[in-house]
């Protein structure tokens, strides 16, 4: 399997803190804005957001083998101050085809 890991500046929401200023509440806001718009994505753009917070094994095992998770651990987000409360307020989603991936409050808001 191939894949094209593509980032792509502006990842930022209006209104909420930047990393690693963002507070406990703003990224709980962030998570639940995207959670809920994500909702509404269609066609292609159709997925599912799984919170990182109560995820169950056999779900965290899947984005683990498709090298989707986001994990604790990097010395540099924990020295700037990105790793507060981890995992709450984080997570990811996928489309359907698995396409296109959006990691939630992990470096930036998405």
């Amino acid at each position: 399997s191939s894949g094209i890991n593509a980032e792509y500046g502006g990842r930022s929401i209006d209104g909420f803190g930047l990393s690693p200023g963002i507070t406990k509440e703003q990224r709980l806001g962030v998570e639940k804005l995207f959670s809920s718009a994500s909702k509404n994505f269609e066609g292609e753009l159709a997925g599912t957001y799984y919170p990182l917070t109560g995820m169950e094994e056999k779900v965290r095992q899947q984005l683990v083998d498709d090298n989707f998770l986001i994990e604790s651990g990097d010395p540099n987000l924990k020295v700037a101050g990105m790793e507060r409360a981890w995992p709450e307020g984080r997570g990811i989603f996928h489309t359907d085809k698995k396409t296109i991936l959006v990691w939630v409050n992990e470096e930036d808001q998405l």
